[in-house]
């Protein structure tokens, strides 16, 4: 993928570096520090970002309301997110703090995104 940029989090990655991305500054992968929100952007202009083990992220309110704004920055934008997970729509809403929340990520994941089972 020449001229990409690509993103993989094993979604427990996610969890922590979500969490403590804006409890203050972090180094990108190019060595510069940067803050929680420049982080999420950056994601969210990725070419193709893929979210490993979605059902195992460790759910605050805090990720969960930034899983939700990078996934719909990304379906606004139109660029290609791959998420992997164990759990069926109901079930991985059942999993959030924030119930609401849950069902509209879900929505939003049946809205934009294929389902493969396997």
């Amino acid at each position: 993928m020449a001229g990409k940029s690509v993103a993989l989090f094993p979604c427990g990655e996610f969890s922590w570096k979500c969490s403590n991305a804006f409890g203050g500054r972090m180094t990108n992968a190019d060595g510069d520090t940067i803050s929680g929100a420049e982080w999420m952007e950056g994601l969210s202009r990725k070419s193709l970002l893929l979210l490993d083990d979605l059902d195992k992220v460790k759910l605050t309110e805090r990720v969960e309301s930034e899983l939700f704004s990078l996934l719909d920055a990304r379906m606004m934008r139109l660029v290609p997110t791959i998420i992997t997970t164990n759990y069926m729509g109901r079930e991985l809403a059942a999993r959030f703090v924030d119930k609401v929340l849950g069902q509209a990520l879900v929505a939003r994941i049946r809205e934009a995104y294929t389902a493969i089972a396997f």
